[in-house]
């Protein structure tokens, strides 16, 4: 891959992956994070072309952000090699611990989905 990008920007792009626009607010929320962290994040990621600020076509005030085709193709090229890294750690680790290890991983992915839930609601 070459360079190397924070892992906090792909968990940005892929957030913008699962919604066609979102605004700052929602993003920050999504990631369960404060505004100020995810505006410099937002501000770093336009300049470098990966992600793109849009006016609201329901509130010409509010400006949504969508990922540029740039960004899309980092965003799948970190996603292949996290894969890649993660299958690299399963064959490392054989079948038994491979197996505690992706039953942690699903209470982790369970536990991130369930605070985005309760995020959304309050």
């Amino acid at each position: 891959m070459g360079k190397i990008y924070p892992l906090s920007n792909f968990f940005l792009l892929r957030e913008l992956t699962k919604k066609e626009g979102m605004s700052a607010t929602e993003l920050s929320n999504s990631l369960n994070v404060n505004k100020s962290a995810v505006s410099a994040k937002i501000r770093n990621l336009e300049d470098k072309g990966f992600l793109l600020r849009m006016n609201n076509p329901d509130d010409r005030r509010a400006v949504m952000l969508h990922i540029s085709e740039k960004g899309n193709s980092i965003f799948n090229i970190c996603e292949t090699e996290m894969k890649n890294l993660v299958y690299t750690w399963l064959l490392q680790l054989g079948d038994a611990d491979a197996e505690l290890f992706m039953n942690l991983y699903d209470k982790v992915i369970d536990s991130v989905v369930t605070t985005q839930a309760r995020g959304k609601k309050g």
